[in-house]
């Protein structure tokens, strides 16, 4: 140990407890050829430049890669240089990432959301504010008429805004304060004092809360101020255009919230889909345990395995350079005897028993087999990796390629169907199975039933009789493994349910003000028709006549909208759904109910008023 080092920020690109130099790599786990080849494609290099020098360095760098590499490759070698700081939001490498990186449009879509949702509230604001003004028209008008002036009218409402906003942002800090928990298991990072004390946090937030009171405060007191003064004496109240500034408002919210309403059910069901389609094996039952080509363990494998196999809950073991749904594969060039084109295929080396182990599915040919001396330098394809060769799976059977970067060949003794080792985000590549047992990295152990703990039980007490205390027993389940690669879209999905709740609560809100703005405007006339025989129902329909039109233009906005956005969505997975026109169906009726139940609710109370109460003064 030469040396250590602080704690890696959680907002690294990667994050590692060792370092370890690569001449320390090459004495105890990789030969030297492929740590000192131009096609060790696994490491990442990293280039501290001068100010001002990023073409000059990226000129250079390509052309010691064109000399050194690209001049012996049949491929197109591209290289560029990206700015550290980018990695984590911008760089998308199909393969060669330390770790899954975030993704900047979703994070633009998140914070889009969350304007969405404070526009939301300055809106449903503005609208509980003009709906109660029926009940400050005498004092405005009191005012006016004994010579206050427009802004002073204007200043007074404005100024109690601010106020609102100032209890709304203490109380918005309590709940963040309170939610902090959530947020981090939500979005997989640790929050810190270092993450708010900064003006990267402060200034955008001062800007948020100025443009909230623009928003909610100008428009109630333009509208206030501007009343007529004898209008107001009267009773009376704005003109007639409040109203329709009110139903635009309205139609805004409800068009927002629709469309989240319709996100949140296609990512529930894209996560479903994800979660629940076939693999092309079955990993319910498999049981990893990482070696990483421990000398200690590889020579005593196949004891191991032979103990393991005694039990009958454990039915067969094998080892791999990688656990499945890894984040990685190993890149290889590979060609057929006789051939000069290479083909760039993702590659596993294992024992004789992986194909078996984890019941890969078998089109043509046979799996390893141990009784065949021939078979520790065969391989297994997949059908992905016959079609670039031109080839149907029968006729692959039987012929020779080889690995150019080891220089192992041999015969491709099996066809495998397609089936998938690396998560759904990743579409289904080439893909080569072949027997190497030097770079043996995962034991994989297949379960013959359920009983998890007490076979758990016999592989640690096996481990530890053929093993060693010496040697640390770890395991992992592949089922747990395969869960865990849909992590961020299941707290996106969360985030999207929570978001898309607020907004209709906000929208239920100001279609509650609104109602309750129209039944008191309609009181005399209400009562005025029930004095006439105006039964309820008539009275729940004059009511609920407006409400409707309204939902219809927001949905007429909203599903057109929503089914481009998730178009672009889903778009980022290689398997993805098609968008089911249920969705829109059960939206709209979702719509409605919720509208009509708001509104029936106000309209049922004035209906139920004696009109008596209502016409008495006129």
């Amino acid at each position: 140990v030469t040396g250590v080092f602080k704690d890696i920020p959680t907002n690294t690109h990667f994050h590692f407890d060792m370092l370890s130099s690569l001449e320390t790599c090459q004495k105890i786990m990789w030969n030297r050829p492929l740590l000192n080849g131009w096609q060790n494609l696994f490491t990442s290099a990293y280039i501290k430049i001068k100010p001002g020098t990023a073409d000059e360095v990226a000129k250079f760098v390509d052309h010691e890669i064109q000399e050194n590499f690209a001049a012996d490759s049949p491929n197109t070698i591209n290289s560029w240089l990206q700015p550290i700081t980018t990695i984590h939001l911008q760089s998308k490498l199909d393969l060669g990432e330390w770790k899954e990186n975030n993704n900047l449009q979703n994070l633009m879509i998140f914070g889009a959301i969350g304007l969405i949702i404070l526009v939301l509230g300055c809106f449903n604001f503005v609208n509980m504010i003009t709906a109660q003004t029926t009940q400050r028209t005498k004092e405005v008008g009191i005012r006016k008429v004994l010579g206050s002036q427009k802004r002073f009218i204007a200043q007074q409402t404005f100024i109690e805004t601010v106020f609102y906003v100032m209890i709304a942002s203490l109380a918005s800090g309590l709940i963040v304060a309170f939610s902090l928990p959530l947020l981090e298991k939500l979005t997989q990072h640790q929050y810190t004092w270092a993450d708010i004390n900064n003006p990267q946090f402060y200034l955008p937030l001062a800007l948020i809360w100025l443009i909230v009171i623009l928003l909610s405060g100008s428009y109630p007191a333009l509208y206030i101020s501007r009343f007529n003064s004898l209008r107001l004496m009267s009773g009376g109240t704005g003109s007639e255009s409040s109203k329709a500034v009110r139903k635009l408002l309205i139609i805004t919210q409800f068009t927002l919230a629709i469309g989240l309403v319709i996100c949140t059910l296609m990512v529930y069901l894209q996560l479903d889909y994800m979660r629940n389609k076939s693999l092309g094996f079955d990993h319910s039952l498999i049981i990893n345990m990482p070696i990483h080509n421990d000398e200690a363990i590889l020579p005593k494998l196949d004891l191991f395995r032979n103990e393991v196999v005694k039990h009958p809950g454990l039915s067969h073991v094998t080892a791999a350079s990688h656990e499945m749904f890894a984040d990685y594969t190993y890149i290889g060039l590979f060609r057929i005897a006789g051939s000069d084109e290479s083909h760039r295929w993702e590659r596993f080396t294992t024992d004789q028993f992986y194909p078996q182990t984890f019941e890969l599915p078998l089109l043509a040919g046979r799996y390893f087999d141990q009784k065949y001396q021939s078979d520790t330098s065969a391989f297994l394809l997949n059908k992905k990796a016959v079609e670039t060769l031109g080839l149907t799976p029968a006729e692959a059977i039987g012929q020779t390629i080889e690995d150019e970067a080891s220089g192992v060949s041999g015969k491709i003794v099996g066809v495998l169907d397609n089936f998938h080792f690396r998560s759904l985000h990743h579409d289904i590549q080439p893909f080569v199975l072949y027997v190497n047992r030097e770079r043996l990295d995962y034991i994989s152990a297949r379960m013959s039933n359920a009983n998890y703990a007490e076979n758990i039980g016999q592989l640690e007490s096996t481990w530890k009789t053929v093993f060693g205390d010496q040697v640390p027993f770890f395991y992992s389940f592949l089922d747990q493994k395969a869960e865990s690669l849909y992590v961020k879209e299941t707290n996106e999905g969360m985030l999207f349910t929570i978001f898309s709740g607020i907004s209709i609560l906000l929208g239920c809100m100001s279609l509650f003000g609104f109602a309750l703005f129209l039944s008191e405007r309609k009181y005399k006339e209400i009562g005025i028709r029930k004095v006439l025989g105006a039964t309820r129902w008539q009275i729940l329909k004059l009511m609920n006549g407006s409400f409707i039109s309204i939902i219809a233009i927001a949905l007429t906005l909203s599903i057109p909208l929503a089914y481009y956005l998730m178009n672009l969505w889903l778009d980022g997975f290689a398997f993805r759904i098609e968008q089911p026109l249920w969705i829109y169906g059960v939206t709209v009726l979702m719509m409605f109910l919720i509208a009509l139940s708001t509104v029936s609710f106000l309209a049922l109370k004035a209906a139920q008023t004696n009109p008596v109460d209502a016409i008495k003064s006129e």
